[in-house]
């Protein structure tokens, strides 16, 4: 049970949902892809397991096919994760791996305490990304870049 995501975690989710969106409106090769926010992924069966990161980038399929859905059984090409809480953290290898054995291709997980972030992939190595560094969406999103420290920046209308 997560408790309530919090100004940090809102934060994140801002700071790069819009380089996301602006992201995909230049370069998404079929018109399909796009972002869901806390959409419950159903990552194993059997007893069924549901988890709900931050942000599902999908692909194929109807555009927004699942936005509207408490959970979907696609499996996205990029899940991220906020550890923004204690409570969020708690299990987040654990649901870090089930992703990757769900077969998303790559995992960040953003920390908002230690303002860095870990991308995970199977069969590579972990990478942590700290403030100066600059984020790749490779392979899934080729040529997007983002600086870690813009994703801890409160929005200008915040200020």
């Amino acid at each position: 049970q997560f408790d309530s995501p919090g100004a940090a975690q809102g934060g994140v989710v801002l700071d790069l949902s819009k380089p996301l969106a602006r992201y995909l409106a230049e370069h998404a090769a079929t018109g399909r892809e796009y972002i869901c926010c806390d959409l419950g992924l159903l990552v194993r069966r059997d007893p069924d397991t549901v988890h709900y990161p931050a942000i599902s980038f999908l692909s194929g399929g109807s555009r927004f096919a699942e936005s509207d859905k408490a959970f979907t059984e696609v499996v996205p090409r990029l899940v991220v994760e906020i550890a923004s809480t204690n409570a969020r953290r708690r299990g987040l290898a654990d649901r870090v791996s089930a992703y990757l054995r769900h077969g998303v291709d790559v995992v960040w997980i953003v920390d908002t305490l230690e303002r860095c972030v870990h991308v995970a992939r199977s069969g590579v190595a972990s990478a942590t990304y700290g403030d100066a560094d600059v984020l790749t969406g490779e392979p899934v999103l080729p040529g997007m870049e983002l600086t870690v420290a813009a994703l801890f920046s409160p929005p200008d209308w915040w200020k």
